[in-house]
């Protein structure tokens, strides 16, 4: 079942295989945690992990309020209580990651604002990545994805709960901004680990221009085919100067955009053609050019119920 073996023996890139030097893992302590986890263990079998701090944060108690209910002695036992859930995070982490020695991991219990902890304990250990489930309710650890995203300090792998842990095609959303080359690289050193028979697709996304604005005479269908031909071209130069090691091992995508929206065409696009994994940047191009943007980023979290999407900044 693990479509990451075999790896490669001698990858092409090795000096630029990914490696995750610090992971963030954002704990709901729900059943979401299962899949994340899973697909966490499954995922650092190819990208090496070095360290993993994993994290649940409760909602701040409220002390003065607890004085006036019949069980405000409970509050003595908080303590104990978090104890409790530090071992059981730990436990469930090291069933699945405990046999790799070189791995550091760290459990932790917290009181606070959920997306504030979670945040803090990025930017405090400088991760490099931060890693949360998504229940089928669109929240991640009590937070919106969208939020997490938008706020987190680097890159974000967003992990639904119908994840299903294996990698045999990416998809990678294409606007030819800088995000769009960090998302491109990403899925190239990703692949340096990966075996031959995954598969990459690179999608890009434009709107038909007004024949009457352009005072082009063509009909739609001529001026559809010169841009995708031109598009096509471009995507071809933009994956040969930025990740030429994926020139044999990619394929594009060119689309019109009309009335779905752009989220919503990705995200049938994905299911239709059973991908795996999206690698899309945080950001885009402006909204007057009709590319990828931050929206459809936010938009394709709160959608996505099933595809793990890294989010890439």
């Amino acid at each position: 079942m693990d479509a990451l073996a075999p790896k490669k023996s001698e990858p092409e890139n090795q000096e630029n295989a990914p490696n995750i030097k610090q992971a963030v893992v954002a704990m709901a302590l729900g059943d979401a945690d299962e899949t994340t986890l899973n697909y966490l263990a499954f995922f650092t079998e190819a990208v090496p992990l070095q360290s993993g701090f994993f994290l649940h944060v409760q909602p701040q108690f409220d002390l003065l309020n607890a004085l006036f209910e019949s069980e405000a002695q409970s509050v003595l036992s908080n303590f104990d209580l978090n104890a409790d859930m530090v071992r059981q995070i730990d436990q469930s982490v090291r069933r699945r990651f405990g046999n790799r020695g070189l791995v550091q991991l760290q459990a932790d219990v917290r009181e606070g604002d959920p997306l504030e902890e979670i945040l803090r304990a990025a930017a405090d250990l400088n991760a490099d990545l931060l890693v949360a489930g998504k229940n089928s309710t669109g929240e991640t650890h009590g937070i919106l994805a969208s939020n997490l995203v938008r706020k987190a300090p680097g890159n974000v792998l967003i992990v639904p709960d119908r994840a299903r842990p294996r990698i045999t095609r990416i998809l990678v959303p294409v606007d030819f901004s800088p995000y769009s080359v960090r998302a491109l690289q990403t899925a190239a050193a990703l692949m340096s680990v990966l075996p031959e028979t995954v598969e990459v697709i690179a999608t890009h996304v434009y709107q038909l221009p007004s024949v009457m604005a352009y005072r082009i005479n063509k009909t739609q269908d001529d001026l559809q085919a010169i841009i995708e031909a031109d598009r096509k071209a471009a995507m071809e130069d933009f994956v040969r100067n930025f990740a030429p090691e994926l020139s044999d091992r990619i394929r594009f995508e060119v689309w019109r955009h009309e009335n779905t929206g752009i989220a919503e065409h990705l995200l049938d696009f994905s299911t239709a053609n059973e991908v795996d994994l999206i690698i899309m940047g945080a950001k885009g191009h402006s909204k007057v050019e009709l590319l990828l943007m931050g929206s459809v980023t936010e938009r394709l979290l709160q959608l996505n119920e099933m595809i793990p999407v890294w989010v890439v900044k």
